[in-house]
């Protein structure tokens, strides 16, 4: 499967189980830090009780185990975009730590 249609089933996932939620796919937001547009998979905004909520979710279809270096750069991004979760979904599990 190639990364598109990865990234597009995991948004339909998403909109097919919180159709309630706003769901958009390949957003481009912009960063509070960096002062750039950041693109981001899918975001999902909600409300829960009475008070908006913004999840990113980064979809990684790669034949290797992501490294920590990976994981930072999406907390990074998370902190920039200012949502309050995030979801780094991948075809594998992430690196040991040595």
């Amino acid at each position: 499967m190639n990364w598109k249609k990865y990234e597009k089933e995991i948004y339909q996932y998403f909109s097919n189980n919180y159709s309630g939620a706003s769901v958009k796919y390949d957003v481009e937001v912009h960063g509070r830090y960096s002062k750039k547009q950041r693109q981001i998979d899918i975001l999902i905004e909600d409300e829960v009780a009475g008070y908006p909520i913004k999840v990113a979710v980064d979809a990684k279809n790669f034949s290797k185990k992501i490294n920590v270096k990976c994981v930072e750069s999406f907390i990074s991004m998370l902190e920039d975009i200012d949502v309050h979760q995030g979801l780094l979904i991948t075809m594998k599990d992430s690196q040991k730590r040595q």
